[in-house]
């Protein structure tokens, strides 16, 4: 049985599995423990420590995607919000041979652009 196939196999028994800093797993509840789970956790403990692991550095990774769309996704609503308003920023939002953004337009259109531009975080 794979460790991925065992996490599941506790779950699915309603056991939450944690990984402490000092690499070991807790098991809640521990009421739901029987002796074939334990002895299936206890023997198969280093492959589950590392799946946890990845979990954790999957769900971090994932946060870190999210907080930066989070900053683009503001860094947006800031200029559209803008944007609706001002019938500068409507004009130069149709072409180069229609005019320029406002001052505080052009602020924030260049926030939002730079925010477009980042780079993913694989």
């Amino acid at each position: 049985m794979t460790a991925a196939a065992i996490l599941e196999t506790l779950r699915d028994a309603g056991l939450q599995l944690n990984l402490t800093s000092e690499h070991t797993i807790k098991v809640k509840p521990a009421t739901l423990l029987n002796d074939e789970l334990r002895t299936l956790i206890r023997s198969h403990k280093d492959e589950l420590a590392k799946l946890l692991e990845a979990e954790i550095d999957a769900h971090e990774r994932g946060l870190d995607v999210w907080k930066e769309q989070t900053r683009w996704r503001e860094r947006s609503t800031s200029y559209y919000m803008h944007h609706i308003g001002c019938a500068d920023c409507i004009a130069a939002g149709r072409g180069a041979g229609y005019g320029e953004r406002c001052a505080a337009g052009a602020g924030l259109w260049k926030a939002y652009q730079d925010a477009s531009k980042r780079k993913p975080l694989n």
